[in-house]
C-alpha cells in the first residue's frame, strides 16, 4: 500500500511516434519519492480507513496516515517491525479483508501524484488532429500481495498468495479546457507557428549487483539525449528478492536491514562529498539532507532510512512545506545537458554480510516539445 504498488510502467504517446512519457518501475519511483514530495498535511485529510474495516481505506490515494493509538498489528512495517509513528507515519500494507486472502482495495490516483512527470504538468496540452495514447503495464501480483502465516506477522510465512489480482471498474478522468477563447488561440497557434512545451522527463536505471562489499553504478554520459536540463537524481537500494514483504525493502536502517554503511557520488570524476562521504551508521546524510525534508511524510531518523533514497537536487528547491514562487515545471535550471556530457559514478560500501543488492536510480530532466499540424512532434 506504500505508493503506487499495482503500475509497473506508464507509457504516454502520440499516434506519430512521439513519446512524452516512458516511465518504467513506476512502483519503484513512487516508493522512493512519494513520502518526500508530499506535505504531510496535506497526506492527513486523504482518505483513511478504519477499525472495523481493518485499515482498509474508503479510497486509497497513495499515501494514508496510520491513524493508530496503539502497537497494533495491523500497522506492521514489511519487515515485522513497528513504526515510530503510529498516528502519523504512513501506512505500508493492509489486511486482506477480515483477514481473508480476499482484499478488495478502492484506489484513486491523481496524475499530479506523479510528480515532475508530464502527468503532473498543469497547463493545456494541445495536441491537434494527433491521437494520445497512455498505456498502463501492471506489475505482478506477487509484488503487490502476498500470504502470510497470521494477520499479526506479515514477515513469517511469507508467500505468493493463493488469490488472483483482479482490476475493475477502471476508469480514467481528465480535465479539459472549456474557455472557447483560449481553445481558438490554441488551435490557431497549432496550425501557423506550432507549440512549444517544456514537460519533465525521467530515466531510469536498474542494475542488480552481485554479493560484494563494495556496490559501484556508472551512469556514463548523462547527455542532451535525455533532456535540456538535469533537474534531480534519486538513487535507492533495495532488496534482491524482489517479491513478497521484500519487493520494497530499501531500509538501511543500521543493526537491521542495513544495505550499506558509506556512500559517496561523484561526477565527472569530483566527488561531491570529502572521503568516503556519508556514514549512515552516525546519521550523516540524514542531518545534511534533513532541511529540505521539513514538512514532508519523513518525519525523523527512523523513517528516513527504512524509507531509504539519496536525492541530489540540481535546482536548489526548497523544503517541501514552503510553496515556490514559480510553478516548478516552468523553472528551467539544473545542469545544462546541451553543451555537455555528465558521468555520475555512484559508490555504496560496507554492505553486510557481502548483500547482493538491485539499485534503482531516476534521472529527472526537463525536455522541449514542439508540435504543429504540419510537422512531426519534436523532442529534444
Amino acid at each position: 500500500m506504500d505508493g503506487v504498488p499495482s503500475i509497473k510502467m506508464l507509457e504516454f504517446f502520440l499516434d506519430d511516434g512521439t513519446v512524452l512519457c516512458s516511465l518504467n518501475y513506476v512502483d519503484k519511483k513512487q516508493k522512493m519519492t512519494m513520502r518526500r514530495t508530499n506535505k504531510i498535511n496535506d497526506v492527513m485529510t486523504w482518505d483513511r480507513g478504519t477499525a472495523t474495516a481493518l485499515n482498509t481505506p474508503i479510497v486509497f490515494e497513495g499515501l494514508m496516515c496510520n491513524n493508530s493509538v496503539v502497537n497494533g498489528n495491523l500497522f506492521k512495517r514489511p519487515d515485522n517491525s513497528n513504526p515510530r509513528n503510529y498516528i502519523l507515519e504512513p501506512c505500508y500494507l493492509n489486511v486482506g479483508g477480515a483477514g481473508t486472502e480476499t482484499p478488495v482495495i478502492n484506489c484513486r490516483l491523481d496524475f499530479d501524484k506523479l510528480k515532475r512527470t508530464v502527468f503532473a504538468v498543469n497547463k493545456d496540452l494541445y495536441c491537434g488532429d494527433k491521437t494520445v495514447n497512455l498505456k498502463i503495464t501492471w506489475a505482478p501480483p506477487n509484488t503487490m500481495f502476498w500470504d502470510a502465516t497470521t494477520v499479526a506477522d506479515p514477515e513469517t510465512g511469507a508467500a505468493d498468495p493463493a488469490g488472483t489480482f483482479t482490476i475493475t471498474n477502471l476508469a480514467i478522468y481528465l480535465a479539459l479546457q472549456i474557455d472557447p477563447k483560449i481553445q481558438a488561440e490554441l488551435r490557431n497557434q497549432y496550425d501557423s507557428s506550432g507549440l512549444t512545451y517544456l514537460i519533465p522527463s525521467t530515466t531510469v536505471y536498474r542494475q542488480q549487483l552481485t554479493n560484494n562489499t563494495s556496490h559501484s553504478l556508472n551512469l556514463l554520459n548523462v547527455n542532451k539525449t535525455i533532456g535540456s536540463k538535469l533537474k534531480r537524481i534519486y538513487w535507492s537500494a533495495f532488496n534482491s528478492q524482489e517479491k513478497w514483504n521484500t519487493t520494497y525493502d530499501n531500509s538501511n536502517l543500521q543493526g537491521g536491514a542495513a544495505k550499506f554503511t558509506n556512500f559517496n557520488i561523484e561526477i565527472n570524476g569530483n566527488a561531491l562529498w570529502e572521503g568516503n562521504g556519508f556514514n549512515t551508521a552516525t546519521f550523516d546524510n540524514y542531518n545534511y539532507f534533513k532541511g529540505k525534508l521539513r514538512g514532508s511524510c519523513i518525519l525523523g531518523v527512523d523513517d528516513y532510512y527504512y524509507n531509504h533514497c539519496v536525492e541530489i537536487d540540481f535546482t536548489d528547491r526548497l523544503p517541501v512545506y514552503k510553496e515556490m514562487a514559480i510553478p516548478e515545471n516552468d523553472t528551467v535550471d539544473g545542469l545544462d545537458l546541451i553543451e555537455n556530457n555528465w558521468n555520475i559514478v555512484i559508490n555504496a560500501n560496507g554492505t553486510p554480510a557481502n548483500a547482493a543488492l538491485v539499485h534503482y536510480v531516476f534521472i529527472e530532466t526537463m525536455r522541449v516539445l514542439n508540435i504543429s499540424k504540419n510537422n512531426p512532434s519534436i523532442l529534444v
